[in-house]
């Protein structure tokens, strides 16, 4: 594998004069990176010697590069524009960069002089020449994703028209006489803020009009000022950059020294990220300040100083906000409580006409927002959310997970850089978000991850855990698992763990909840979890009611039907579910408490796993080194406590870019994971089972194979493999849950009423009188046969399922006997107590 070395010198054996660039960023290490670029092996070996950032190139004349540099969103319609005026470009050496754009390398026109330049050709693209720089693979951009060469195409010329283009575009100095061309800015026409663009013409106006002693100091200041802007992202630093040279270049008629420029322009960027400064969206008079959000009057007079009124907290107005419809606007607010934990939260337009406050102000409150007491104070604060008009909007969403591009929860949205779309957000979230973040990714995978290894149910518990954001990407339905067993055994540990992938492992105060709580909230929990993980401890501290509900209405992966105030149907709310429970008792024991019988769509929708993993320790099958299973129990237990939260949003961040291709190929995918469960003679209900256990396969690898769960192929396979086969082996065949139904409810009855229930038709043998007779006992074909009422088969045996399958299913068995012809029940020879010769149901259990 070529090493960030040796990658280096292959570009700078291509005459590529190459410089050591930040790691995952943009920023050249070294101040004068202008100057130091080499293509000299023996440099370029000291540059990248231990170097494990990116690698950039410069561009321009030194290089004999020169690269049009294709931006999202705006750049390939431009592109296409400029193909149509100037002629196509022709095939030449091309990469991705990380956020999505295109660069395409051409030679450097000879004889021309062609400085670095930002939208001069068009909105969204940029030049890189002279002066300039590309970040080229396998270097990682700052979201995370990786620029790759799209061909290895050789660089070729730049057609005559385009250079004409790109000569005519640049502004030149005079330095003999001293003209200067007049300053102009490309910034008026693009799609800035209004404010940024105010801005920027004050800045450049200011430091072109800088005289002589005076302007490096106004460079600085002016762009240290400016710079606040990149790091809030409301303004591209290459812009910054273009701008101020152009600006720089006026107030130096004389000749501008670049390396100068530069210099200043790197350090007052740098001291201006520092201070990120954001657009206002507070109304006139309103301003946020460190201590708080005020009211700042003007004064009576020129002399006096502005009357300043504190109104509470600082408040930050992100947006506005509404949903698909144009409907349910409001305003989307931020703030952070005393701790320092940030809340965003949005504030409806119905609640803020109302006459009276305390609706939203309890609303805030309950959040840590602190308001200013006194009732000026709160109508101040309500004039300034009434007034207010922010720009930016988002799009309302009530439930979490994808959005299209983007992946929503309470407090983060994660998208896709290359998505246009509006960032969708929770309408209502969480006074205390299940989702929450503390250690770090790396002390999770070394405490909770690494102990996974070797413990079969604790790989798929984990496993399950990242299989949420793959349910519809891979086409698959809301379920998941039960682990079932004895009390003290590992199976909330299972939970923990699988937990501290989204939120805190803990029960009290962390992501898992109990079934206990899910009587009236479950909607609210299953739309909370969406795409993610919802973890139910304790099945038995629900009523059979309660669960039975639950699983029904989870399956169902929607809510009830509900009418607005004014009688119209509200959207019912839908969601998709990856479920881990734990109980002593299984589903079917539990719904039988109360005289319920499971349905097969329960029963595939939860499937019960037997928590005894028989190696004498409960759960688990590898203590890791522990004295004893309590004692790695209680190691787990601390470690999901402290070490949790990262590794599924990180894991999002990864299948985020693989999302297309995974969807694409879902079948294929499932079949290859689905192979080794499957088998010809299996029935439909098996196959949505094994299809749960083959997702949560995927989901494993791909965990792996983006670095998240430091376990090997085979334990992954290994571990899900044999919760597959006890699985199927409590299950009992690979046919239908109603067919092993049926024959369970016979065995059952017959165990259970044999002697009590079935008469005896050889009157010798002495018995008792029969209550709720449900048949007789006897002798058919050498066999102890028990002959069934079809009143009592239909009831008692069928449970819903049509005589005539439940009896084809008792036959291929070899329980069921037929007479003569074949038929499924049989007549017999005595007239039983003047009831003549009954056609019953035989069937023997020998």
């Amino acid at each position: 594998m070529s090493t960030l070395l040796d990658i280096a010198l292959r570009y700078a054996q291509k005459g590529w004069n190459v410089l050591p660039v930040s790691k995952q960023a943009k920023k050249p290490l070294h101040k004068e990176w202008t100057k130091k670029a080499s293509c000299d092996p023996e440099e370029v070996k000291r540059f990248f010697t231990g170097h494990d950032g990116n690698i950039g190139i410069l561009c321009g004349e030194k290089s004999n590069l020169i690269v049009i540099d294709v931006d999202l969103p705006d750049g390939p319609d431009s592109l296409l524009a400029l193909e149509k005026e100037l002629g196509p470009l022709p095939e030449t050496l091309s990469q991705t960069t990380g956020s999505g754009g295109k660069q395409l390398f051409f030679r450097y026109p000879k004889g021309c002089l062609i400085p670095n330049s930002i939208k001069n050709l068009g909105y969204g693209i940029d030049v890189r020449s002279n002066g300039g720089q590309v970040v080229v693979p396998p270097s990682i951009h700052p979201n995370g994703y990786s620029y790759h060469w799209n061909n290895d195409n050789p660089l070729v010329e730049l057609p005559e028209a385009w250079v004409a283009r790109l000569v005519s575009k640049q502004k030149k100095v005079d330095n003999k006489d001293g003209n200067v061309t007049p300053y102009e800015s490309v910034f008026e026409t693009s799609e800035l803020s209004p404010y940024i663009v105010a801005a920027l013409k004050k800045g450049m106006s200011t430091i072109a009009e800088a005289t002589e002693g005076a302007r490096n100091d106004i460079l600085y200041k002016t762009v240290a000022s400016l710079a606040g802007f990149i790091s809030s992202g409301n303004l591209e630093e290459d812009l910054l950059h273009n701008e101020t040279e152009k600006a720089f270049r006026k107030c130096h008629p004389e000749g501008v020294d670049m390396q100068e420029f530069e210099n200043t322009f790197a350090s007052a960027v740098l001291a201006g990220k520092a201070c990120p400064r954001e657009i206002p969206e507070m109304p006139m008079g309103f301003q946020n300040k460190k201590d708080g959000l005020y009211f700042i009057a003007k004064a009576g007079t020129e002399t006096d100083a502005p009357v300043e009124t504190r109104l509470g907290a600082p408040l930050k107005i992100r947006g506005r906000i509404r949903d698909a419809d144009n409907k349910n606007w409001g305003l989307f607010l931020e703030w952070c409580d005393p701790d320092g934990n940030t809340h965003r939260e949005v504030l409806p337009n119905a609640m803020m006409v109302s006459s009276d406050s305390s609706a939203w102000r309890a609303l805030l409150a309950e959040k840590g927002y602190m308001f200013e007491p006194g009732k000026k104070q709160a109508e101040l604060l309500a004039r300034c959310l009434s007034k207010a008009q922010p720009k930016k909007r988002f799009l309302g969403v009530y439930r979490t997970g994808w959005h299209e591009q983007s992946f929503v929860l309470p407090n983060e949205t994660i998208t896709s850089m290359q998505t246009k779309a509006e960032e969708p957000v929770l309408f209502e979230t969480p006074t205390q978000s299940p989702y929450c973040q503390s250690g770090t990714l790396e002390s999770w995978k070394l405490g909770v991850a690494a102990n996974v290894a070797g413990n079969s149910r604790l790989i798929l518990a984990l496993c399950a855990a990242f299989a949420g954001p793959l349910l519809e990407i891979l086409g698959q339905e809301t379920g998941g698992f039960n682990f079932v067993g004895l009390s003290s055994t590992g199976k909330t540990t299972a939970l923990l763990v699988a937990a501290s992938v989204w939120g805190k492992g803990t029960v009290s105060g962390g992501y898992v909840q109990t079934w206990r709580g899910t009587d009236n909230g479950i909607e609210a929990q299953a739309v909370l979890h969406t795409d993610t993980l919802l973890c139910l401890d304790e099945l038995s501290q629900a009523s059979p009611k309660t669960v039975y509900e639950t699983v029904y209405m989870l399956g169902n992966s929607r809510g009830k039907s509900r009418a607005t105030r004014t009688g119209s149907a509200r959207a019912v709310k839908t969601w998709r579910v990856m479920l881990l429970s734990t109980g002593e008792q299984s589903l079917s024991d539990k719904l039988k408490e109360e005289g319920r019988n499971m349905k097969a769509g329960q029963a595939v929708r939860l499937l019960d796993i037997p928590a005894d993993a028989e190696a004498d320790m409960g759960l688990f099958e590898n203590i890791h080194n522990h004295e004893t299973a309590a004692e790695f129990a209680e190691r787990l237990k601390n470690e999901t406590a402290k070490n949790y939260g990262f590794a599924g949003p990180a894991f999002v961040k990864y299948i985020l870019s693989l999302k297309e291709e995974l969807s694409s190929n879902a079948s294929e995918l499932m079949k290859r994971a689905s192979k080794e469960y499957s088998s010809e003679t299996q029935d439909g209900q098996v196959s949505r089972a094994i299809n749960r256990f083959a997702l949560c396969k995927i989901a494993g690898l791909l965990a792996r194979q983006a670095g998240l769960l430091p376990l090997s192929q085979d334990d992954i396979e290994e571990g899900i493999g044999r919760c597959f086969e006890e699985w199927l082996d409590e299950r009992g065949s690979e046919g239908s849950y109603e067919e092993s139904q049926v024959v369970e409810r016979l065995r059952i009855l017959i165990e259970r009423d044999g002697s009590t229930r079935f008469e005896p038709l050889d009157k010798r043998i002495p018995h008792t009188p029969c209550k709720n007779r449900a048949g007789f006992r006897g002798i058919r074909n050498g066999k102890s046969c028990f002959f069934i009422f079809p009143s009592v088969f239909e009831k008692e045996v069928c449970l819903g399922i049509p005589r005539k399958r439940a009896a084809k299913i008792l036959f291929e068995e070899g329980i069921l006997l037929t007479d003569a012809l074949g038929r499924y029940q049989v007549r017999l020879s005595l007239d039983i107590d003047g009831l003549g010769r009954l056609w019953l149901y035989a069937v023997s259990l020998e």
